[in-house]
Protein backbone atom coordinates (compact mmCIF):
# COMPACT_ATOMS: atom_id res chain seq x y z
CA UNK A 1 0.00 0.00 0.00
CA UNK A 2 1.44 3.48 -1.06
CA UNK A 3 0.49 5.10 1.82
CA UNK A 4 1.26 9.07 0.24
CA UNK A 5 0.11 8.49 -2.85
CA UNK A 6 -3.45 7.38 -1.72
CA UNK A 7 -3.26 10.34 0.67
CA UNK A 8 -2.65 12.77 -2.23
CA UNK A 9 -5.35 11.40 -4.47
CA UNK A 10 -7.98 12.15 -1.72
CA UNK A 11 -7.02 15.87 -1.04
CA UNK A 12 -9.49 18.14 -3.29
CA UNK A 13 -7.57 21.71 -2.70
CA UNK A 14 -4.35 22.67 -1.78
CA UNK A 15 -6.33 24.11 1.33
CA UNK A 16 -7.08 20.77 2.68
CA UNK A 17 -3.17 19.71 2.39
CA UNK A 18 -2.04 23.49 4.54
CA UNK A 19 -4.49 22.22 7.00
CA UNK A 20 -3.84 18.53 7.16
CA UNK A 21 0.40 19.67 7.50
CA UNK A 22 -0.72 22.22 10.23
CA UNK A 23 -1.99 19.09 12.29
CA UNK A 24 1.34 17.10 12.32
CA UNK A 25 3.02 20.30 13.90
CA UNK A 26 3.33 20.51 17.18
CA UNK A 27 3.42 24.27 17.95
CA UNK A 28 0.86 26.48 16.75
CA UNK A 29 1.03 30.02 15.48
CA UNK A 30 -0.40 31.43 18.11
CA UNK A 31 1.85 29.76 20.25
CA UNK A 32 4.99 31.63 18.13
CA UNK A 33 2.67 34.79 18.64
CA UNK A 34 2.45 34.81 22.41
CA UNK A 35 5.52 32.31 24.24
CA UNK A 36 8.45 33.73 21.77
CA UNK A 37 10.55 31.03 21.03
CA UNK A 38 14.81 30.44 20.95
CA UNK A 39 16.06 29.45 17.44
CA UNK A 40 18.80 27.02 16.91
CA UNK A 41 21.53 28.00 14.66
CA UNK A 42 23.46 30.98 14.59
CA UNK A 43 24.00 30.66 10.91
CA UNK A 44 22.80 32.70 7.54
CA UNK A 45 19.19 30.76 7.53
CA UNK A 46 18.86 31.64 12.10
CA UNK A 47 19.87 35.35 10.46
CA UNK A 48 17.17 35.07 8.06
CA UNK A 49 14.39 33.75 10.70
CA UNK A 50 15.69 35.95 13.23
CA UNK A 51 14.83 39.27 10.96
CA UNK A 52 11.53 38.00 9.82
CA UNK A 53 10.27 37.43 13.81
CA UNK A 54 11.48 40.85 14.64
CA UNK A 55 9.79 42.00 11.87
CA UNK A 56 6.69 40.64 13.57
CA UNK A 57 7.24 41.51 16.34
CA UNK A 58 7.19 37.87 17.70
CA UNK A 59 9.85 38.06 20.62
CA UNK A 60 12.99 35.77 20.60
CA UNK A 61 14.37 34.58 23.65
CA UNK A 62 17.32 33.60 22.26
CA UNK A 63 19.90 31.25 20.36
CA UNK A 64 20.88 27.69 20.63
CA UNK A 65 24.07 26.51 19.41
CA UNK A 66 26.01 22.98 20.29
CA UNK A 67 29.57 24.95 19.84
CA UNK A 68 31.03 25.93 22.69
CA UNK A 69 32.54 28.60 21.40
CA UNK A 70 29.96 30.40 19.60
CA UNK A 71 27.89 29.82 23.46
CA UNK A 72 30.63 32.60 24.68
CA UNK A 73 28.80 34.95 22.64
CA UNK A 74 25.74 36.92 21.27
CA UNK A 75 24.23 37.34 18.47
CA UNK A 76 22.42 40.13 17.54
CA UNK A 77 22.47 41.07 20.82
CA UNK A 78 21.31 37.74 22.23
CA UNK A 79 22.66 35.05 24.03
CA UNK A 80 23.82 31.65 22.89
CA UNK A 81 22.95 29.06 24.83
CA UNK A 82 23.94 25.04 25.19
CA UNK A 83 20.67 23.41 24.72
CA UNK A 84 21.12 22.35 28.45
CA UNK A 85 20.42 25.76 29.52
CA UNK A 86 17.15 26.34 27.72
CA UNK A 87 13.97 25.44 29.57
CA UNK A 88 12.67 22.38 27.69
CA UNK A 89 9.33 24.05 27.42
CA UNK A 90 10.49 26.38 25.06
CA UNK A 91 9.43 26.33 21.93
CA UNK A 92 12.58 25.81 19.79
CA UNK A 93 12.56 26.86 15.54
CA UNK A 94 15.19 24.65 14.19
CA UNK A 95 17.05 26.93 11.60
CA UNK A 96 18.77 24.23 9.98
CA UNK A 97 17.43 21.94 6.43
CA UNK A 98 20.76 19.94 6.33
CA UNK A 99 21.06 19.48 9.80
CA UNK A 100 17.66 19.32 11.08
CA UNK A 101 17.34 15.75 11.89
CA UNK A 102 20.06 14.93 14.03
CA UNK A 103 19.33 18.41 16.12
CA UNK A 104 15.95 17.10 16.36
CA UNK A 105 16.91 14.09 17.99
CA UNK A 106 19.25 15.94 19.96
CA UNK A 107 16.91 18.01 21.49
CA UNK A 108 14.14 15.47 21.51
CA UNK A 109 16.55 13.22 23.92
CA UNK A 110 16.49 15.93 26.08
CA UNK A 111 13.14 16.59 26.68
CA UNK A 112 12.31 19.13 24.56
CA UNK A 113 9.15 18.89 22.41
CA UNK A 114 7.45 21.68 20.90
CA UNK A 115 10.00 21.78 18.05
CA UNK A 116 9.52 22.82 14.82
CA UNK A 117 11.61 23.34 11.23
CA UNK A 118 11.72 25.74 8.75
CA UNK A 119 9.12 24.10 6.23
CA UNK A 120 6.79 24.04 8.82
CA UNK A 121 7.45 27.53 9.92
CA UNK A 122 6.81 28.18 6.35
CA UNK A 123 3.28 26.52 6.62
CA UNK A 124 2.55 28.48 10.13
CA UNK A 125 3.04 31.83 8.40
CA UNK A 126 2.01 30.56 4.78
CA UNK A 127 0.61 34.00 3.85
CA UNK A 128 3.19 36.10 5.40
CA UNK A 129 4.83 37.91 2.21
CA UNK A 130 8.36 38.13 3.88
CA UNK A 131 8.55 34.88 5.08
CA UNK A 132 12.04 33.48 3.63
CA UNK A 133 11.11 30.71 1.30
CA UNK A 134 14.29 28.82 0.51
CA UNK A 135 13.98 27.57 -3.46
CA UNK A 136 13.05 23.72 -1.90
CA UNK A 137 9.84 25.04 -0.11
CA UNK A 138 8.69 26.96 -3.33
CA UNK A 139 5.05 26.02 -3.73
CA UNK A 140 5.62 22.96 -2.35
CA UNK A 141 1.83 22.62 -1.46
CA UNK A 142 0.53 24.21 -4.10
CA UNK A 143 2.48 22.30 -6.92
CA UNK A 144 1.26 18.74 -5.04
CA UNK A 145 -2.68 19.33 -5.60
CA UNK A 146 -1.83 21.70 -9.37
CA UNK A 147 0.19 18.91 -10.07
CA UNK A 148 -1.09 16.00 -8.44
CA UNK A 149 -1.48 14.01 -11.72
CA UNK A 150 2.04 14.68 -12.82
CA UNK A 151 3.10 13.08 -9.58
CA UNK A 152 0.98 9.85 -9.89
CA UNK A 153 2.34 9.74 -13.39
CA UNK A 154 5.74 9.54 -12.46
CA UNK A 155 5.11 6.85 -9.72
CA UNK A 156 3.83 4.87 -12.73
CA UNK A 157 6.73 5.11 -14.64
CA UNK A 158 9.03 4.53 -11.89
CA UNK A 159 10.85 1.10 -12.92
CA UNK A 160 11.39 -0.81 -9.45
CA UNK A 161 9.90 -1.20 -6.36
CA UNK A 162 12.47 0.56 -4.31
CA UNK A 163 12.00 3.40 -6.04
CA UNK A 164 8.41 3.82 -5.79
CA UNK A 165 8.80 3.53 -2.36
CA UNK A 166 10.81 6.54 -2.05
CA UNK A 167 8.90 8.40 -4.39
CA UNK A 168 5.85 7.24 -2.10
CA UNK A 169 7.49 8.75 1.25
CA UNK A 170 9.02 11.67 -0.04
CA UNK A 171 5.13 12.28 -0.95
CA UNK A 172 4.28 11.62 2.38
CA UNK A 173 6.62 13.87 4.23
CA UNK A 174 5.57 16.71 1.61
CA UNK A 175 2.13 16.20 2.89
CA UNK A 176 2.89 15.73 6.21
CA UNK A 177 6.72 17.59 6.85
CA UNK A 178 7.10 14.85 9.68
CA UNK A 179 10.68 13.17 9.40
CA UNK A 180 10.00 9.76 9.78
CA UNK A 181 9.26 9.54 6.45
CA UNK A 182 12.81 10.63 4.82
CA UNK A 183 14.24 8.26 7.60
CA UNK A 184 12.08 4.96 6.30
CA UNK A 185 14.07 5.40 2.91
CA UNK A 186 17.12 7.38 2.87
CA UNK A 187 20.51 5.60 2.41
CA UNK A 188 24.41 6.27 2.81
CA UNK A 189 25.49 9.62 0.90
CA UNK A 190 28.64 7.86 -0.24
CA UNK A 191 26.09 5.99 -2.36
CA UNK A 192 25.04 8.71 -4.52
CA UNK A 193 25.29 8.95 -8.12
CA UNK A 194 27.60 5.57 -7.94
CA UNK A 195 24.46 3.37 -6.46
CA UNK A 196 25.57 -0.44 -7.54
CA UNK A 197 21.90 -1.30 -6.95
CA UNK A 198 20.52 1.24 -9.59
CA UNK A 199 23.70 1.73 -12.27
CA UNK A 200 26.47 -0.33 -13.69
CA UNK A 201 29.27 1.39 -15.42
CA UNK A 202 32.22 0.04 -17.59
CA UNK A 203 35.52 0.59 -18.47
CA UNK A 204 35.10 3.33 -20.84
CA UNK A 205 32.95 5.66 -19.51
CA UNK A 206 33.21 9.34 -20.40
CA UNK A 207 31.89 11.40 -17.30
CA UNK A 208 30.60 14.82 -17.15
CA UNK A 209 30.21 16.36 -13.65
CA UNK A 210 28.12 18.94 -13.82
CA UNK A 211 28.11 20.97 -10.48
CA UNK A 212 31.98 19.08 -9.20
CA UNK A 213 32.47 21.04 -6.49
CA UNK A 214 35.89 20.28 -4.64
CA UNK A 215 36.13 16.98 -6.89
CA UNK A 216 34.61 14.82 -4.51
CA UNK A 217 31.93 13.15 -6.95
CA UNK A 218 35.27 12.34 -9.37
CA UNK A 219 36.93 10.69 -6.79
CA UNK A 220 33.81 8.57 -6.13
CA UNK A 221 33.39 7.85 -10.04
CA UNK A 222 37.56 6.94 -10.43
CA UNK A 223 36.79 4.64 -7.43
CA UNK A 224 33.79 2.96 -8.74
CA UNK A 225 34.85 2.14 -11.91
CA UNK A 226 38.29 0.99 -10.28
CA UNK A 227 39.99 3.56 -11.97
CA UNK A 228 39.53 2.49 -15.39
CA UNK A 229 37.46 5.12 -17.69
CA UNK A 230 37.94 6.98 -20.65
CA UNK A 231 37.65 10.39 -19.69
CA UNK A 232 35.90 12.61 -16.74
CA UNK A 233 35.13 16.45 -17.24
CA UNK A 234 34.61 18.61 -14.14
CA UNK A 235 32.04 21.69 -14.58
CA UNK A 236 32.78 24.09 -11.50
CA UNK A 237 32.54 27.91 -11.94
CA UNK A 238 33.71 28.44 -8.33
CA UNK A 239 37.36 28.64 -9.22
CA UNK A 240 38.49 28.04 -5.74
CA UNK A 241 36.64 25.14 -5.47
CA UNK A 242 37.82 23.64 -8.96
CA UNK A 243 41.27 24.14 -7.92
CA UNK A 244 40.51 22.12 -4.82
CA UNK A 245 39.22 19.50 -6.76
CA UNK A 246 43.14 19.59 -8.90
CA UNK A 247 44.88 19.06 -5.55
CA UNK A 248 42.38 16.22 -4.52
CA UNK A 249 42.60 14.35 -8.01
CA UNK A 250 46.31 15.43 -9.19
CA UNK A 251 47.20 11.56 -8.96
CA UNK A 252 44.28 10.83 -11.66
CA UNK A 253 44.84 11.49 -15.26
CA UNK A 254 42.32 11.97 -18.05
CA UNK A 255 40.63 14.85 -16.10
CA UNK A 256 39.48 18.24 -18.00
CA UNK A 257 38.63 20.99 -15.14
CA UNK A 258 36.40 23.37 -17.19
CA UNK A 259 35.92 27.00 -14.63
CA UNK A 260 32.71 27.14 -15.85
CA UNK A 261 29.04 26.32 -15.56
CA UNK A 262 26.19 24.36 -17.69
CA UNK A 263 23.51 25.70 -18.80
CA UNK A 264 21.41 25.84 -22.09
CA UNK A 265 23.45 27.94 -23.90
CA UNK A 266 26.87 29.94 -23.84
CA UNK A 267 26.45 33.00 -21.93
CA UNK A 268 27.41 34.88 -19.12
CA UNK A 269 25.62 34.73 -15.59
CA UNK A 270 25.62 36.27 -12.13
CA UNK A 271 27.23 33.05 -10.12
CA UNK A 272 26.83 33.44 -5.80
CA UNK A 273 29.93 32.07 -4.65
CA UNK A 274 29.58 30.77 -1.58
CA UNK A 275 32.47 28.38 -0.98
CA UNK A 276 30.03 25.39 -0.52
CA UNK A 277 27.42 23.52 -1.77
CA UNK A 278 25.28 26.09 -2.41
CA UNK A 279 26.89 28.11 -5.25
CA UNK A 280 24.11 29.05 -7.70
CA UNK A 281 23.25 31.01 -10.51
CA UNK A 282 21.61 34.38 -9.41
CA UNK A 283 20.76 37.54 -10.27
CA UNK A 284 21.95 38.73 -7.06
CA UNK A 285 25.08 36.79 -7.83
CA UNK A 286 28.09 38.32 -6.55
CA UNK A 287 30.42 37.57 -9.76
CA UNK A 288 30.22 36.75 -13.41
CA UNK A 289 30.70 33.00 -14.96
CA UNK A 290 30.66 31.87 -18.31
CA UNK A 291 28.52 28.55 -18.90
CA UNK A 292 28.15 26.23 -21.81
CA UNK A 293 25.42 23.47 -22.63
CA UNK A 294 26.16 19.91 -22.79
CA UNK A 295 25.32 20.00 -26.74
CA UNK A 296 27.95 22.79 -27.32
CA UNK A 297 30.56 21.05 -25.51
CA UNK A 298 31.84 19.25 -28.77
CA UNK A 299 34.86 17.55 -27.42
CA UNK A 300 33.54 14.33 -25.75
CA UNK A 301 30.21 12.35 -26.49
CA UNK A 302 29.71 11.18 -22.66
CA UNK A 303 27.90 7.89 -21.56
CA UNK A 304 27.33 9.34 -18.28
CA UNK A 305 26.11 13.08 -16.87
CA UNK A 306 25.85 14.04 -13.35
CA UNK A 307 23.71 17.27 -12.73
CA UNK A 308 23.45 18.51 -9.90
CA UNK A 309 23.53 22.62 -10.48
CA UNK A 310 22.14 24.00 -7.49
CA UNK A 311 17.96 24.66 -9.17
CA UNK A 312 19.30 24.78 -12.81
CA UNK A 313 18.81 21.23 -13.56
CA UNK A 314 16.54 21.75 -15.94
CA UNK A 315 18.39 24.46 -18.27
CA UNK A 316 21.21 22.18 -18.39
CA UNK A 317 18.50 19.45 -20.10
CA UNK A 318 17.56 21.43 -22.29
CA UNK A 319 20.53 22.18 -23.70
CA UNK A 320 21.21 18.42 -23.28
CA UNK A 321 18.73 17.51 -25.83
CA UNK A 322 20.55 16.62 -28.63
CA UNK A 323 22.56 14.99 -26.82
CA UNK A 324 19.81 12.80 -24.63
CA UNK A 325 18.62 12.32 -27.92
CA UNK A 326 21.08 10.43 -29.99
CA UNK A 327 23.59 9.36 -27.49
CA UNK A 328 21.23 8.33 -24.44
CA UNK A 329 23.73 8.36 -21.60
CA UNK A 330 23.16 7.14 -18.23
CA UNK A 331 21.97 10.31 -16.07
CA UNK A 332 21.95 11.37 -12.28
CA UNK A 333 19.84 13.92 -12.30
CA UNK A 334 19.82 15.94 -8.56
CA UNK A 335 15.47 16.71 -8.26
CA UNK A 336 15.32 18.51 -5.14
CA UNK A 337 16.25 21.81 -5.24
CA UNK A 338 12.72 23.12 -6.41
CA UNK A 339 9.51 20.75 -5.18
CA UNK A 340 8.61 20.63 -9.21
CA UNK A 341 11.77 19.07 -9.73
CA UNK A 342 9.85 15.57 -8.62
CA UNK A 343 7.84 15.73 -11.67
CA UNK A 344 9.36 17.83 -14.12
CA UNK A 345 12.61 16.54 -14.32
CA UNK A 346 11.67 12.85 -15.10
CA UNK A 347 8.98 14.05 -17.30
CA UNK A 348 11.44 16.30 -19.49
CA UNK A 349 13.77 13.81 -20.36
CA UNK A 350 11.36 10.89 -21.13
CA UNK A 351 9.78 13.74 -23.45
CA UNK A 352 13.17 13.92 -25.22
CA UNK A 353 14.01 9.86 -24.86
CA UNK A 354 11.33 7.94 -24.23
CA UNK A 355 13.20 4.28 -24.03
CA UNK A 356 14.66 6.04 -20.61
CA UNK A 357 13.87 3.38 -17.80
CA UNK A 358 14.04 5.73 -14.35
CA UNK A 359 14.90 5.02 -11.16
CA UNK A 360 15.04 7.06 -7.89
CA UNK A 361 16.77 7.51 -4.45
CA UNK A 362 17.36 9.83 -1.44
CA UNK A 363 20.64 9.86 -0.12
CA UNK A 364 20.60 12.14 2.77
CA UNK A 365 18.08 12.78 6.29
CA UNK A 366 17.12 16.04 5.32
CA UNK A 367 15.40 17.37 2.42
CA UNK A 368 18.15 17.06 0.04
CA UNK A 369 19.32 14.57 -2.55
CA UNK A 370 16.18 12.85 -3.93
CA UNK A 371 18.17 11.51 -7.57
CA UNK A 372 16.81 10.72 -10.71
CA UNK A 373 19.08 7.56 -11.98
CA UNK A 374 18.15 7.68 -16.08
CA UNK A 375 19.41 4.46 -17.79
Amino acid sequence: MYNGIEKLKSFSSTKEINESILSYIPVSKKDIETKGVYIFGVGKLGQRIFDFLSSKEIKILGFIDNNQERQKTKFNNLPVLSPDAVDKEALVYIASATYFNPIYKQLLGLGFTKLFSHQQAGILFLNETSFPIEMYQENLTDDLFANKDKYLQIFDLLEDDESKRVFDSLISFRLTLNQKYIDAVYTKIEKEYFDSSVIELGENEVYIDAGGFDGDSAENFIKFVNNKYKSVHIFEPDLALLNKAKVRLKEFDRITYNPIGIYDKKTTLYFDVTGGLDGIISNQGTVKIDTISIDEYKDVQPTYIKFDIEGVEIEALNGAKNTIKTSKPKLAIASYHYPKHLWEIPLLVKSINPSYKIKLRHYTDSVFDSIFYFI
